[in-house]
């Protein structure tokens, strides 16, 4: 059976690839989402231009996605966040907030830093919080040590996500 010179060829359409972020790329995407969810809370009181008031206002689920799509590339400029001139405690939880939103082992060291003592303990406190979203295996050890921190209220929380998220007994 003789074949047909003229066969044809379906070409499938693929999806593009994405191409890799630079470092540069990622900090600048990061900042403009930090900027975009502090700016949400932010507001001049009645008659006094002069004046800002921050307020604490969660991501949003547009801020979610934004970080989803830069990846574990978002790590590394939401951790520099935890650090100078990024020192407002709004600043520092968000950045926490948006790292257990990544989750997995690699954000571990940066939720590390954000336990430190040198951190509010609001910041400390989400960052316990953002830990439920890494192993299980990397996060109970830090929750188990955290037991034992010097702040009443951070203590507290690590006892009450040991408890009551991974129902494991903690002695009093």
């Amino acid at each position: 059976m003789a074949m047909s010179a003229s066969i044809c060829l379906q070409t499938l359409a693929l999806p593009q690839a994405t191409p890799p972020q630079t470092t540069a790329d990622a900090d600048a995407k990061v900042a403009a989402i930090m900027d975009d969810a502090l700016r949400r809370g932010e507001r001049h009181p009645e008659g006094k231009a002069d004046v800002m008031i921050s307020t604490w206002v969660p991501p949003s689920a547009d801020d979610v996605q934004r970080i989803r799509e830069i990846g574990h590339d978002a790590i590394a400029p939401l951790t520099k966040a935890l650090d100078p001139p990024y020192r407002r405690p709004f600043q520092r939880i968000l950045a926490v907030r948006l790292l257990g939103e990544i989750g997995g082992p690699d954000v571990v060291p940066s939720l590390k830093r954000a336990l430190l003592p040198d951190n509010p303990n609001s910041v400390r406190i989400e960052a316990l919080a953002a830990l439920i979203s890494v192993p299980k295996d990397m996060a109970l050890p830090i929750f188990r040590e955290t037991l034992h921190d010097s702040d009443p209220v951070v203590a507290g929380r690590a006892k009450e996500l040991l408890t009551g998220y991974y129902q494991i007994d903690v002695p009093e």
